[in-house]
């Protein structure tokens, strides 16, 4: 609850609304992206994207703009067709399919793990209603937006 404001029925079909329309637009922006900068660095500016997600979920304090932080979190895995390129630039054609396999082995991972996660933080460092800060959310935002700052410092790197 921010201030006051219930998560009803609303706000929860605006969260996976907003999350389904970014991943259906965004892949057109991001090709587009990489075909004018290059993959490399679209991969970087999503992971940049993602952790600023992450930092704005923590933090978030009403209902609209957790759903445009859920959105924006959902821009990373909007990533397949320029990962499908860039794969087929830079991975040779035997190590293909083990390549594929790998990078969306490790995005369900992250969807499996997320969940698992979430009542431990709330265990750990409890829920957004009982008034302690950090609670598990903040918690649980902030790790995200680390995980993601990793690995656009690791892909600036290869820039």
């Amino acid at each position: 609850p921010w201030g006051g404001e219930d998560m009803g029925p609303v706000v929860y079909s605006l969260v996976l609304t907003t999350a389904s329309v970014v991943m259906m637009v965004a892949p057109v922006p991001l090709g587009v992206w990489a075909d004018w900068r290059g993959e490399r660095e679209v991969y970087v500016g999503i992971t940049l994207v993602g952790a600023c997600a992450g930092v704005i979920l923590a933090f978030a304090n009403n209902a609209v703009v957790f759903a445009l932080a859920w959105g924006l979190l959902n821009v990373p895995p909007a990533i397949r067709g320029v990962r499908a390129a860039f794969f087929a630039k830079h991975v040779p054609p035997a190590e293909l399919s083990r390549a594929s396999q790998l990078a969306s082995s490790a995005g369900l991972a992250g969807g499996f793990a997320g969940p698992l996660l979430s009542p431990l933080l709330a265990g750990l460092f409890g829920s957004a209603g009982d008034d302690r800060w950090p609670n598990g959310f903040v918690v649980g935002g902030l790790l995200a937006a680390a995980a993601h700052g990793a690995c656009a410092g690791a892909l600036w790197k290869t820039l």
